[in-house]
């Protein structure tokens, strides 16, 4: 007689409930791999550890996130060794979701290396929610080792995207203050391109330019940073989800992934 074979009945957490019936752009199929270029990709309710080497999940409200698996199959996971400055896993924050929090004091994630370098185009998208923040204080940075390594490609809250001796600032209280709400910020910069024109959105919207110092990115190998940089400190927040590309992508899929984003995290 053969052997009966039982299969481990799979616990329905929200997360595996979202992938059975999925809602918005979800169900639509569209997924950010669908985009050549995808570089990094990091969702809060998918694959965050508390350790390093991603061995332990982090589940828990609570628990800390010292990995952040990336989606993207391209192996540049985020991690942080030092206990007290790995973020925070919380749950239920925005539209049934958990986030990852960072405290602004010491919090930050890293990856080991950068896939983006010198002068190339790149996209970036981020699910936030800012905490209580000034423009010293960093979203998101495509080059960070140490605050010592200047060359960056950093992304701030008032809204900014600052390099080494050159910015470019957009029209101020864009990004809501003080824990009000989730937004959709996105940042396309083209390959080889002065930073002055770097273009940037808010929930869909482009933003008008405040000021500018000209300049061309030279963005060196320290790797993907979440919620700290090169130039300034780390950053108070909630981050749901971060999307990036390893070119400029265009006005069409920019749309693409802001109704991805959109519907998964109900952002205006």
């Amino acid at each position: 007689m053969p052997l009966l074979k039982f299969r481990q009945r799979q616990k329905l957490t929200p997360a595996r409930l979202r992938q059975l019936f999925p809602v918005g752009a979800e169900r639509e199929g569209f997924l950010p791999s669908q985009l050549p270029g995808l570089a990094a990709w990091f969702a809060a309710d998918q694959q965050t550890y508390q350790d390093t080497g991603l061995s332990t999940p982090a589940v828990l409200d609570g628990d800390p996130v010292g990995g952040w698996f990336d989606l993207s199959g391209s192996g540049n996971h985020v991690t942080q060794a030092t206990a007290a400055n790995k973020g925070t896993l919380k749950l239920n924050i925005q539209n049934g979701r958990p986030a990852v929090l960072f405290d602004g004091t010491d919090d930050y994630l890293a990856s080991a290396v950068s896939p983006i370098t010198g002068s190339s185009g790149r996209s970036f998208f981020g699910v936030i929610n800012n905490v209580a923040n000034t423009s010293s204080n960093y979203i998101f940075d495509f080059s960070f080792t140490a605050p010592s390594n200047l060359n960056a490609f950093a992304i701030t809250p008032e809204v900014g995207v600052r390099i080494k001796g050159a910015n470019r600032l957009f029209t101020s209280g864009q990004l809501p203050n003080n824990n009000t709400a989730f937004v959709l910020l996105g940042v396309v910069y083209q390959a080889g391109a002065d930073i002055s024109t770097v273009a940037a959105y808010v929930n869909g919207t482009a933003l008008a330019e405040s000021s500018h110092t000209a300049g061309v990115p030279n963005t060196a190998n320290g790797g993907l940073t979440i919620a700290n940089g090169s130039l300034g400190g780390p950053m108070n927040m909630y981050a749901g989800e971060i999307v990036v590309y390893n070119r400029a992508l265009t006005d069409a899929e920019v749309a693409q992934v802001n109704a991805y984003l959109k519907a998964r995290w109900a952002t205006p």
